[in-house]
């Protein structure tokens, strides 16, 4: 699964910005979601947690103009893989939007 997401921050903005999601997701989606690890470096992460009792692991990726997410999921999850991608696409683009106050119009 991949996805990826533009964005006009700086690399360390979005990735700050990512980070905060998935904190977000996780808080939001804590009766699904548990054992979950994230290791972070100047350029973005890796992450591995379990979703109703499913392993998934993944990567993210911040450049500039660019946020990817990798993960890999198990094959049972596959039904529902539209849908996952979905998901982190919204929060990501939500996470990732430019706030009026911040543009120079």
């Amino acid at each position: 699964m991949t996805v990826i997401v533009p964005h006009n921050l700086a690399p360390e903005e979005a990735l700050a910005r990512i980070r905060g999601m998935l904190a977000r997701l996780r808080a939001r989606h804590a009766d699904k979601v548990s054992h979950m690890r994230e290791e972070w470096s100047a350029d973005g992460g890796r992450f591995a947690l379990t979703v109703m009792g499913m392993p998934v692991q993944g990567r993210i990726v911040v450049q500039a103009g660019q946020a990817r997410v990798d993960g890999q999921l198990p094959f049972a999850a596959m039904f529902f893989q539209g849908r996952i991608e979905q998901a982190i696409r919204e929060a990501a683009v939500e996470a990732l939007a430019t706030p009026a106050s911040d543009t120079n119009a």
